[in-house]
């Protein structure tokens, strides 16, 4: 069985947050979080309060990628 995209962002040590549920998910690990804009269907990557630029392993790749399938925005009908 395959894992949800929340236990995979688990396992890497986010914790999964809703803020105005429908709107957008976030998840949240320190200072890094990812946060998944479902009315306009966009994700961002994010190192709080900084310029720097956040670093996405291929683990949290495939967790971001499992995300989008859930949500649906991968379906060719959803374009």
């Amino acid at each position: 069985m395959s894992k949800t995209a929340t236990e995979m962002f688990e396992k890497l040590g986010f914790i999964k947050k809703y803020y105005c549920d429908g709107l957008y998910l976030y998840y949240e690990k320190e200072y890094f979080s990812v946060c998944f804009w479902v009315d306009e269907k966009t994700y961002s990557v994010n190192l709080g309060g900084t310029d720097d630029i956040a670093e996405v392993t291929p683990q949290l790749h495939k967790a971001i990628h499992k995300q989008l399938e859930e949500l649906g925005w991968l379906d060719e009908d959803n374009e």
